[in-house]
């Protein structure tokens, strides 16, 4: 978005859309968003929490780029309360701390993505996923269910970088630079 200033408006449905306006003030056309979690635990190395969407769209698709940080539409209202909300519902788990605003990304869809980084240790085999349900393959009149989030894990730094969907890559370099994670090399063997 370049050096754009970011305003949050909210429409009279209730839907609330981030307005981008340049630096001559000039507005852009208003877009949708999202809100996100960015869960990390730190008592040594930073570990980050990631989820792989579920369904026959993602299980087919190689394991690197293709995790999200936990996220969804932003609904009305505070975009923070709108990212807890909507993780507890597609989780099961609570997540409590204190809260760091990242500067908001634009995705691949051109929707906005309103991140917050949390240090929280979740317990994650109380982790549970809503199904949805699809017609599976797709003409063949048959209706399959499955999980709306496939897997949640944990992942160092390092193998987050490489699981982590490329447009959310600026918010997890964000959190590493305001919490002083090093981003260490591996060192070659010689």
């Amino acid at each position: 978005m370049g050096a754009s200033i970011i305003t949050q408006l909210l429409r009279p449905e209730g839907v609330i859309v981030g307005q981008a306006t340049d630096a001559e003030g000039q507005g852009r056309m208003a877009q949708e968003l999202d809100s996100g979690l960015l869960v990390y635990r730190a008592p040594g190395d930073p570990e980050i929490l990631l989820m792989r969407a579920g369904g026959p769209f993602w299980s087919k698709k190689k394991d690197a780029g293709t995790w999200s940080i936990p996220k969804n539409g932003a609904g009305s209202g505070d975009p923070l309360a709108s990212a807890r909300d909507q993780f507890t519902q597609d989780t099961g788990l609570v997540v409590e701390g204190d809260f760091i605003a990242l500067t908001p990304i634009e995705q691949k869809g051109g929707r906005l993505l309103w991140a917050y980084a949390v240090a929280c240790d979740l317990d994650l085999t109380n982790f549970r996923s809503h199904d949805f349900t699809l017609e599976w393959p797709p003409g063949s009149g048959r209706m399959e269910h499955f999980p709306e989030i496939e897997r949640i894990q944990y992942f160092d730094l390092r193998t987050a970088l490489r699981k982590l969907l490329p447009p959310q890559w600026p918010l997890l370099l964000e959190a590493a630079e305001t919490l002083a994670w090093p981003l260490r090399r591996k060192q070659a063997a010689i």
